[in-house]
């Protein structure tokens, strides 16, 4: 009586793929059946073990051997995402100082959708907005739990925008010999100018006595406004 083993050697396997692009997370699991144990091993990447674990992205063949000698092949290609997860952001500085006018747009891409947000400042949701000066992080997180950051420095004015006015009164009762010199700092150059009465120049040079207003605008649509009072001497 010639005798043989029960089944052919055979092999099933389930994988586990990456999830996160560039990382090795893959793993095989191998099921030998059949054929006469016990069985060994020889991995294409040399290992020889029933399964693998902490693979990289690639195809990994397995010649098993049974006890007689008998020997089953088997292929798996374990795959990741076609991009690793990424973001960048774009942004609006604050115009003028110590408002809260900034704003972040923040764009991942590659990954799995959907995406979530967290933000250095506590929001979750993609975009910024309404924000003052500063620094702002955000961490993005993929259907796989990847993970993608970016930071973006939200910047003002150096200071604030001021003017500062210094006079000439008038000498003669009735003249027109008053001025008022004006210096804008701060905000964003360059400086525009609205005096009472329409005046565009920056400083009020020949007036007569009375009371003067300058409205300054910089670059970035800030304004001040700021007075001053001619004076004279009194009626001869």
């Amino acid at each position: 009586t010639i005798t043989q083993p029960q089944a052919p050697l055979t092999l099933t396997n389930t994988q586990t793929n990456i999830l996160c692009f560039g990382t090795s997370t893959g793993s095989i699991n191998l099921t030998p059946a059949g054929g006469t144990p016990s069985y060994s091993y020889l991995w294409s990447n040399n290992a020889t073990t029933q399964n693998l674990i902490n693979l990289p992205v690639g195809t990994y063949t397995v010649v098993v051997t049974d006890a007689n000698g008998c020997t089953a092949n088997a292929s798996v290609t374990i795959t990741q995402p076609q991009s690793g997860l990424t973001v960048s952001t774009t942004q609006t500085n604050v115009s003028c100082f110590g408002n809260s006018t900034g704003a972040i747009n923040a764009t991942p891409s590659g990954g799995y959708a959907p995406y979530t947000y967290s933000w250095s400042n506590g929001a979750t949701t993609q975009n910024l907005t309404a924000i003052p000066s500063g620094s702002y992080t955000v961490t993005v997180l993929d259907a796989n739990g990847c993970t993608a950051t970016a930071t973006a420095i939200i910047t003002q004015p150096a200071a604030a925008l001021a003017a500062t006015t210094t006079q000439v009164m008038i000498a003669c009762f009735g003249g027109n010999t008053g001025n008022v010199n004006m210096t804008p700092t701060g905000g964003t150059a360059p400086y525009t100018y609205v005096w009472t009465g329409g005046s565009t120049a920056q400083s009020a040079i020949g007036v007569p006595a009375g009371t003067y207003s300058v409205t300054v605008t910089d670059a970035n649509g800030c304004t001040t406004t700021v007075a001053a009072t001619i004076t004279q001497p009194q009626a001869p």
